[in-house]
């Protein structure tokens, strides 16, 4: 979708800190996962990014987010991947329902 997560140095992350990341948000930004605590967790993270720029957890392990430029091939490329994410999601239920 255009993002790309990389250290200070602009080099690639690794699947070990990759990993790290992904729990420091299921934590920090989803709250385990749990429906009461999600929302709360969310906003949070919201008010952080707004006003530094960063999630917390990119700024506990000194990541940078870099944005692919804006521009039409960027938004063909986002329409293209949400309508094959609802594609999947639509044919996995379809499937489910046949057996």
């Amino acid at each position: 979708m255009g993002l790309r997560v990389v250290g200070l140095d602009r080099k690639p992350i690794g699947v070990l800190r990759g990993l790290n990341r992904e729990i420091l948000v299921w934590v920090q930004g989803l709250g385990f996962g749990i429906p009461v605590v999600i929302p709360i967790t969310m906003i949070f993270a919201y008010r952080n990014l707004g006003r530094h720029s960063t999630t917390s957890w990119d700024k506990k392990m000194s990541l940078v987010v870099i944005h692919r430029p804006a521009g039409l091939r960027q938004r063909i490329l986002g329409i293209t991947g949400a309508v094959l994410f609802v594609g999947m999601l639509l044919g996995s239920t379809v499937l489910n329902h046949a057996r």
